[in-house]
């Protein structure tokens, strides 16, 4: 748990891009956040499709899949690295749990599950992760320098799984920034 204060921020729980997020690479994406410890904070970006597919990354393996879906980036921290970000009811012996929801699994065992027909119920696979050290997605939050506070994220605790992935991923900022400010409000009253 990374402890903000008022605010708290769990595995499981998503931080959306402030609307006047300057840094092009993070402009309205919308970031799960799968670990916090001491050492920093890892996530994965939910809604940038890249133009590469899952059938592409699989060609090397000589795996085949009965369907092909797009792969998202994840962000821009080991950009080689394949994960799945999937709901915690499917795993594999080298799979992560983010929460009582969530999970993630990054080894070739999960596509070879999924080429037998073995698939989650939800997930999006990703390229690459976002990554902070230790304290610092805690500063970029509060605005201490270099950061700024108004440029910061936003935090949208324990997110509903459907919403992540069922709506489409052009609208999904959109969406949690809507959720988000719900949240907000409920905190207030």
């Amino acid at each position: 748990m990374l402890d903000l204060g008022k605010w708290q921020i769990n595995p499981g729980d998503v931080i959306i891009a402030a609307p006047d997020c300057p840094d092009p690479r993070f402009r309205k994406t919308v970031i799960m956040i799968t670990e916090h410890t001491d050492q920093g904070t890892m996530g994965l970006c939910l809604n940038r499709a890249t133009e590469r597919s899952v059938r592409d990354i699989l060609e090397p393996t000589g795996l085949e899949l009965a369907w092909d879906d797009s792969v998202y980036w994840g962000g821009p921290v080991q950009a080689h690295t394949v994960w799945i970000l999937h709901d915690s009811a499917w795993a594999t012996e080298q799979t992560l749990t983010v929460n009582p929801d969530w999970s993630i699994t990054s080894n070739i065992s999960m596509f070879e599950k999924m080429a037998l027909g073995d698939m989650p119920l939800r997930h999006r696979i990703v390229s690459g992760v976002v990554g902070w050290s230790s304290d610092q997605l805690a500063a970029e939050i509060q605005g201490r320098g270099p950061w700024r506070q108004e440029h910061s994220w936003l935090i949208l605790n324990d997110p509903d799984p459907d919403l992540l992935l069922s709506v489409n991923p052009d609208d999904l900022w959109g969406h949690c920034l809507q959720q988000c400010s719900l949240q907000t409000v409920s905190h207030w009253l």
